[in-house]
């Protein structure tokens, strides 16, 4: 369904803006015309973000670099998570990876641990095959990005 399938009629930024103000006049709120159209335009915009159709995603064959398989939702790894934000390359040596992920891995199971979290153990990315790294943990992905946040922070990354 496309966001004009969605809606009986396609509203026109003005009639968005007028709507804007209208509903913003009935909390006390005055707003001028620059303010009811910046509004207008985000609401028309995030109304058609949020009807455009997602395509299906079928059974994944195909693994990113530095990706695992058998993730569960919302959890990653550290090597994974350093690529996603970018701290990583796809052609970044294994053995520099694995020696910089062991200290961020110890970091994340102990505040997994206290939190109350279980790691759950993966299949290794196929970069560590080389040095027969067969399995890695995963932990929930919030705990990694505070690690990698707390690299940056102190300049390490």
């Amino acid at each position: 369904m496309t966001y004009r399938q969605s809606f009986a009629f396609d509203p026109t930024p003005a009639q968005l803006s007028a709507a804007a103000k209208a509903i913003l006049r009935g909390y006390g709120t005055v707003i001028g015309d620059q303010q009811a159209e910046n509004i207008a335009l985000v609401a028309l915009v995030a109304a058609r973000c949020a009807v455009e159709p997602t395509p299906a995603v079928g059974p994944k064959t195909f693994l990113g670099p530095w990706e695992s398989p058998g993730v569960p939702p919302s959890y990653s790894t550290v090597v994974r998570r350093l690529y996603v934000r970018g701290y990583l390359g796809d052609d970044a040596d294994p053995r520099d990876v694995a020696g910089a992920s062991v200290l961020s891995g110890f970091w994340c199971k102990n505040e997994t641990d206290r939190l109350g979290y279980n790691p759950v153990k993966v299949k290794a990315p196929a970069e560590f095959e080389s040095l027969n790294i067969s399995e890695i943990n995963s932990y929930p992905t919030h705990i990694i990005d505070r690690r990698i946040d707390l690299l940056v922070q102190r300049g390490d990354l």
